[in-house]
Parts: C-alpha cells; structure tokens; sequence
C-alpha cells in the first residue's frame, strides 16, 4: 500500500493547494485532472509525481523550461526519489513533497500561510522598544479597541505592531470549523511558515510566544523559480473574543524577539481580540426547526440531525415548495457551522451568461461591465453553509466546474490566475429525478454521486396530512406579526378545510393561503373558512369524485344544479373578498388590487362582473 504524502503549493498561480500522492499526479498548464498551473512558463504537461514502494517519484516529462529540485534541474523523463522537505519549482510555482504541511491561503488569495510539525522552540534576545515606540504602539491599540469596523481595527493593530517591531511580514488568522484560517496579512502577497503546535500552545495558555523558524523565499529569473531557506523568528499572540480563542496574530521577522516585545504583543493583541474577531450573528436568529408530525417527515429530520455535526455534503429532493430551504436551514443550525454565513442561491434563476461570476466570482476587467472584483457565493458562503436550491438546473459546463470545486475546495474567479481556497459546506436541492438525469446524460453522473453523499427526500404535503395543522398554526403566529394582523386560530370548519385540501403547491401554497387570509381576514378572533383563499375552500379534483357541499343540519339541501350551486358559492366568496379590500384600501383599486394578487385591468373586469358600486 502507498504511503500518502502530501503536496503543497506555496508560490505561484496555485498558491495554497494541498494535494494528496495516492495516485499518480500530473502537473502543468493542461492538468485539468492533476494540478493545474495556469503559467506561460509551464509546460501544457509538465512532470508528474508517482507513487513508488514507500515513498514517491518525480519525473519530468520534456518540459521547456525544465523541473528542479532543491535549487537541481532534473533530467528529462528520468524519475527521481523524493524526501520530505523537498522543494520542487515548475515555472513560478513551488511545490512542497511533505506530510506535515498544511497550506492555508489568506483571504486575499495573494497570501499563504504554511503550518508546520516544528516543535516550539523559545528563543529571545535583542533590545526592547524605546517609550516613544510603546506610547505610539499603544494610542493605535486604543483606538483599534473602540472602534466598530473589523478591517478598520486591522489595519490600526498591524500599524501598531509595525510601529514597535518592525516584522517583516504580519497575518491575522481566525478560528473556524476548520481550524485556524489565514484572514488578513500585510505585505500583500506575504508567505509565511509558522509551526502549528507554536500557534496550539499560545491559544492554549493564551500567551504569546516566539520561536525561531525558517522561511521559505522565491527567487525568479526569466525562466524558472529556485528556493532560498532564511532563518527568522515568529512570534504568536492568542486572540480572545466573548472568552474564548478566536484567533492569533503572526508576526515574521528576521531578528529575535525580546522578552518585552513578547509581552507587548500579548497585551495588544488580548485588548483588540473583541474587535478583530467580533462574534458573527447566527445565520438563521430564532431557529425553529421544521415541523415534522408525520413519519415521513420525522425520518427526513433524523437523517438531518445525524448529518448536521458532520462537513459531508447533503441532497435534498422533493418536488417544489415542500420545504427543502428550510430542512438545509435546520442542517446549517444543528451543526458547527452555525455562526457563520448560509447563503441560499437558486441556480435556476441565474441567467446562463452570468451563472460562472455569481457562483465563482470574478475579477476586476474580467468582462465588459466588471468594474470592480466581486466575490461568488463560494466565497461569500466561507465558514458557513452554500444552500445550492434547483441544482439539476445547473448549465452542463458549470457542472464541470462546481465538481471542480467540491473536490478541491479551490475557487476559480473569472478572469483570476490563482484559485482562492474556501471553507464550505455544500447542501443541494432538486426536484428533478437527477439519477435519471445522469442516466440520459443531462447531468453529470460524477458530479451526482459527488453531491448524492448523504440524502433526504421530502414528501409533498398532501402526503403528510399531519404535518398541514401545525404548519399553518406556525405561519399565522409568524406572518401574524409580520403584518401586524392578530389571529388566536382557526374555527373548526377552517381546520377541516385545510386538512381536506390536496395542497399541489405544498407547504408554499399554504403559507400563501394563511397570509392572504390573515390579509382578508373578516371580524372575529379564529380564521374562518370564508378567509381561505376558494381554491382551499372548494378545491378542484381532476379525475376525482364529484364534489357535493356539505348540508349542515338545519339547512335545506339542494334539490338539483350542485356544480352551479358551487359556482355561486365561489362567486358569492370572490365578490365579499373584493369588497372587503376596497374597504381595507379606502377604495384605491392599485391598492387593493395588489392586495387580492391580481392585476388592475383584472379588477376592474370583476367590478363590472358583480356590478359592485365603489361609491355606493
């Protein structure tokens, strides 16, 4: 069995990438299943590492401008063992052979930051910082405390630090699911290698400490990229926020660090945790999870509860308005991702030509009307949960791209040279039988079974009759308040005639049924079913018994006409609802049109039908 290292990419147009060796791995311009350099200066395939015995092999393939090794150019199509360490330069990128590395990628996609197994080490020495660079230091620490914006406090703490120690380079990580992640880093572009179990002590204690660490720097020439190792020191100050870790600050530079700069570093950054990592809001504020009275329903959430701890990527199916929004919801609260951003988009929605920028992004004069850079909902959705709703609508070549990303967690703007690394969780929905999409050829069968890992199916409404009460009891508390439109319930006869209805627009078409009752609501506490919209009341049956109405005892039963004796009923309710919201709309028939959903032609059409008099 091969033994699974792992390669990472720290310089060039593939910064950050971690790939692993189980197999053998291509690398150049036109690796699409390898590592893909988008670089004039690699060839279209480049080398490619091989697993052998124990350990892995690297072989050039006749490159142009060659692969080196350790600073060595390699001979043509001759395969070369390699050791942990090794660097590896293929046009103006550098590959690391090493199984301990992770290499993170800054927000910035310009930056990265390389966590190694290097043991904590303490090393101080040289002179502390004169008063004038403590008092300056501390009024910039101040005023990063205070202030409201995160990038502002940024900026102001990494001023501070270069004021009192001058580094050589600064980043800023944040906790997340994940671990830590690379946010903010000064200079743009910085490379920074720091050891992991450094940044895992100082957040345990919640001290700062330092050691030394050798830093990985590129070299370029007209063709290729060679690695100098130069010794430094990194310092690590632990950041707090509500009490808990929330992230550390990384200072690089090539001289020691005294015992007081330690120590002022600690203090500064223990002062402006609150404001460089403030506690996002919860995504989904006074979740409820979805109801579920019925046993379809209460699998579907069963499967959703055991998934949600987990990253695994989830489907949801059923057909439309059943509530699938709502279950990827519940997904993202239940689970560790809570804190951070759910970010719902419809892909069927997305007009073709733009479809690429909204998932992906795109960079500044990528296309005709880009007038800035623009982050995809990828990028929007790091740290948090992608809610990708109608995903069998997805066009055939994003469909390539999106398995893309879902493999690699690497994003690739429009227009953009380097990928940006994210840290999503994808939910996707579909009504459509996509494993029979796949079958004929409409939709990726790897791309299926890449997003079919876990999946939940949900019933339509009519299918779950226990559901339809309590639901429409949540909606009328709910849009009650929105509206400002109180109701305690619903009259037994309201009840009976929600339970009845077949709801073919499904768990939507009854919240639209309790809003616009609730709208048109007439005296009295509880809605009553002449608030219901007719199509609940009354609901047509294709190819199903005659419907007959109900003889309520006291009354005298239709001797013959029952359809037309339905059809006056409808017309007798139709005409009370439009009065009434002319009376609501002080008679302003725009107003009241919009509120009955129809059209003003469409109004004045149904005055003139019923002979209703607005000035009577």
């Amino acid at each position: 069995m091969h033994t699974v290292a792992r390669l990472v990419a720290m310089f060039g147009p593939c910064r950050g990438v971690a790939r692993e060796l189980d197999a053998p791995l291509v690398v150049g311009r036109a690796a699409e299943d390898g590592l893909q350099l988008l670089d004039e200066k690699v060839s279209r395939e480049h080398c490619v590492f091989s697993p052998d015995g124990a350990g892995h092999t690297l072989k050039d393939l006749g490159s142009r401008n060659g692969t080196w090794l350790n600073g060595q150019r390699l001979p043509a199509q001759q395969a070369t063992s390699l050791r942990p360490g090794d660097h590896v330069s293929v046009g103006e990128s550098v590959l690391v052979y090493e199984p301990s590395f992770d290499a993170l990628r800054a927000r910035d996609g310009e930056s990265t930051l390389v966590l190694t197994r290097t043991r904590v080490e303490r090393m101080r020495g040289g002179g502390a910082p004169g008063p004038d660079t403590l008092a300056r230091a501390g009024e910039l620490a101040l005023r990063a405390a205070t202030t409201t914006s995160p990038d502002a406090a940024v900026g102001l703490v990494f001023e501070a630090l270069e004021s009192a120690l001058q580094p050589s380079a600064l980043v800023l990580l944040r906790l997340g699911p994940q671990g830590p992640r690379p946010r903010h880093t000064r200079p743009h572009g910085a490379h920074l290698t720091v050891s992991r179990e450094l940044v895992d002590t100082a957040l345990r204690t919640g001290r700062a400490q330092a050691m030394p660490e050798a830093q990985a720097r590129a070299e370029h020439d007209a063709h290729t990229t060679r690695v100098r190792r130069a010794d430094a020191h990194v310092l690590c100050a632990p950041l707090y926020a509500a009490g808990q870790p929330a992230g550390a600050l990384c200072i690089l530079r090539e001289q020691p660090f005294h015992d007081e700069e330690v120590s002022l570093a600690g203090a500064l950054a223990l002062a402006v945790g609150p404001s460089l990592c403030p506690p996002e809001p919860r995504a989904t504020p006074g979740f409820q999870p979805p109801v579920a009275q019925s046993a379809s329903m209460r699998e579907a959430m069963r499967v959703a509860d055991a998934a949600a701890p987990v990253q695994s990527t989830v489907l949801i199916t059923g057909e439309s308005g059943t509530g699938k929004e709502e279950v990827a919801r519940a997904l993202h609260a239940l689970g560790p991702r809570a804190k951070g951003p759910f970010i719902a988009v419809n892909c069927g929605a997305i007009p073709a030509e733009l479809a690429e920028s909204e998932l992906f992004g795109h960079e500044k004069g990528a296309f005709t009307g880009a007038q800035s850079a623009r982050e995809g909902v990828f990028e929007q959705a790091d740290g948090g949960t992608l809610f990708l709703d109608e995903v069998g609508d997805l066009p055939a070549p994003l469909q390539v791209k999106l398995l893309r990303v879902l493999q690699d967690r690497i994003v690739q703007r429009v227009g953009g040279r380097s990928g940006v690394p994210v840290d999503v969780r994808v939910v996707a929905a579909t009504h459509r039988d996509l494993k029979e999409a796949a079958r004929t050829g409409a939709f990726r069968e790897d791309l299926y079974w890449r997003l079919n890992v876990v999946r939940i199916h949900l019933a339509p409404l009519r299918e779950r009759p226990e559901d339809v009460l309590p639901l429409a009891e949540r909606f009328l508390a709910k849009l009650g308040t929105q509206l400002g439109r109180r109701a305690s319930g619903f009259t037994p006869e309201a009840c009976a005639a929600l339970c009845a209805c077949p709801w073919p627009g499904n768990v939507r078409q009854l919240a639209n049924a309790i809003e616009r009752a609730l709208v048109l609501k007439g005296p009295g506490d509880r809605v009553e079913p002449g608030d219901l919209p007719p199509e609940v009341v009354s609901p047509e049956r294709p190819g199903g018994p005659e419907l007959r109405p109900e003889i309520r005892p006291g009354t005298a039963a239709p001797a013959s006409g029952v359809q037309g004796t339905l059809a006056e009923a409808l017309r007798a309710v139709e005409r009370e609802h439009i009065v009434l919201a002319l009376k609501r709309a002080r008679g302003v028939k725009s107003a009241a049109a919009e509120v009955l959903g129809i059209s003003r032609p469409t109004l004045d059409r149904k005055l003139e039908e019923y002979g209703i008099d607005l000035y009577a």
